[in-house]
């Protein structure tokens, strides 16, 4: 009887105890580097998530935020994943994010960027990129923000009447017919030291309506330690560079105006582009010249891209620009355009009339004359709030605008189409139409309604 032949003889085992054998020792070696390397991620996903929970309870005072986990990039990246933040003072929370990612030079600086930073010695290279804030156009704290821009038009209404049906600004009821039911927002804010400059970059883009784009360059700093930093008595701000370049909003602006003005899109961009000098004073804070109308007509037809650039003269102190006349800012600065990607003279004039701002909006100061008659008789109008109801109240409030809290943490908003004894049905406007959810009766933990409330009568009134 033949013994059977065996494939791997005792002299290959043997072998393997020594260094004998390649391909042993390199399963070895790649088995403790793979335990090394997942050691040293639980070590520094575990320390950034203290510092992370550090950070939340301090927050904790004045809001209540949470996270789904944080973790530490081979390339020096930390994400926080997941996050929600809602202030004590607000009934809901403020916004979501879907993650936020420090970027830093590498894994050696996260390992040793503790006494580093204590001695002021930053980086060459640093950034936060913000992705995917949530933001609900029915929350609110945006219709705070809806009130302000009413306050806004009506002062705007005082002066002129702008040819969107007189909607000069937008808010949250505008952006929900232009067809949002939230704002997504993605940003990013960092900076990159070389050759004795500063590159400060800023992006801000809203998905599905556009994007800013912000670059500063600061030389006259040998190093980015904040004492050379801190040093430098006059930094030169050499250049700085904006762009804007547009998804979708402007087109849907485009057909949302000319629906409320009764136009066409080509009558509408003709009325915009033959208004008086008052009104794009009131309305933009410039007159534009006729290169400029002409350049945002056919970004109108085909909106692409704005670039502004500045080259400020070596000697400019940003700190003294409120010394100078705003008409001489352009030549100063050394301002250019491009429009689409064409050069387009800056033909514009600058007054020094000054109306009523977001800020001062904001700040409680009124406007004046007729607008401020019409913002107080709208402070004393009732104000519409959410108020809790029991489930057997939906049937009462068809037509109405809820905001319904499911078992399982899920909250659905829009208005109440109908009811029965099983489910439901809330409408929500959408660019093109309407969109149904529906809700189970049995799932829901709470319900509010969009309510008036009565003005508070004053003592003597």
């Amino acid at each position: 009887m033949t013994k059977p032949h065996n494939k791997y003889p005792m002299s290959y085992f043997r072998s393997a105890r020594g260094s004998g054998n390649p391909v042993v020792t390199l399963l070895i070696v790649a088995v403790v580097a793979a335990a090394v390397y997942g050691a040293f991620r639980i070590y520094l996903d575990n320390k950034y998530t203290k510092l992370v929970d550090e950070v939340v309870n301090q927050a904790a005072l004045f809001a209540n935020v949470t996270y789904r986990d944080v973790s530490v990039e081979m390339n020096g990246e930390v994400v926080i994943s997941d996050l929600s933040i809602r202030a004590h003072a607000l009934p809901e929370e403020i916004f979501t994010l879907d993650k936020i990612t420090f970027i830093t030079p590498g894994i050696q600086y996260i390992m040793t960027s503790g006494n580093k930073l204590q001695r002021g010695e930053m980086p060459d290279k640093v950034g936060v990129r913000i992705e995917g804030i949530h933001m609900s156009l029915f929350s609110e704290l945006l219709d705070k923000w809806g009130d302000a821009v009413k306050v806004m038009n009506r002062e705007i209404n005082s002066y002129v009447t702008p040819v969107c049906n007189g909607i000069a600004y937008f808010g949250p009821a505008q952006y929900k017919e232009l067809g949002y039911e939230e704002l997504v927002i993605d940003a990013f804010f960092g900076y990159e030291f070389k050759n004795n400059k500063f590159y400060i970059t800023t992006d801000f883009g809203a998905r599905d309506m556009g994007s800013w784009t912000m670059v500063m360059t600061i030389g006259g700093i040998s190093s980015p330690n904040m004492r050379s930093v801190m040093a430098t008595r006059s930094p030169e701000f050499s250049r700085i560079d904006i762009s804007y370049y547009d998804d979708s909003y402007a087109s849907r602006v485009l057909d949302y105006c000319s629906r409320v003005s009764a136009m066409s899109r080509e009558k509408y961009i003709d009325a915009e582009l033959t208004q008086t000098d008052k009104y794009y004073d009131v309305i933009l804070g410039v007159i534009p010249g006729a290169q400029i109308k002409k350049a945002f007509r056919t970004y109108l037809n085909e909106p692409n891209e704005i670039r502004l650039s500045m080259n400020p003269p070596p000697n400019f102190n940003p700190q003294t620009i409120n010394v100078y006349n705003r008409a001489d800012l352009p030549s100063l600065l050394n301002m250019s355009l491009l429009v689409n990607n064409k050069p387009v003279a800056l033909d514009i004039k600058i007054t020094d009339k000054k109306y009523l701002t977001f800020d001062d909006v904001f700040a409680g100061k009124g406007g004046t004359g007729a607008s401020a008659r019409k913002r107080k008789k709208a402070d004393e109008a009732p104000k519409a709030a959410y108020q809790s109801i029991s489930i057997a109240e939906l049937g009462t409030h068809v037509g109405k605008r809820a905001r319904i809290k499911t078992r399982e943490g899920n909250t659905r908003k829009g208005w109440i189409k109908s009811v029965n004894d099983h489910e439901v049905i809330l409408e929500r406007y959408v660019m093109g139409g309407e969109v149904e959810n529906i809700v189970k009766i049995d799932s829901i933990s709470n319900a509010e309604v969009l309510l008036m409330n009565k003005p508070e009568v004053k003592a003597g009134q």
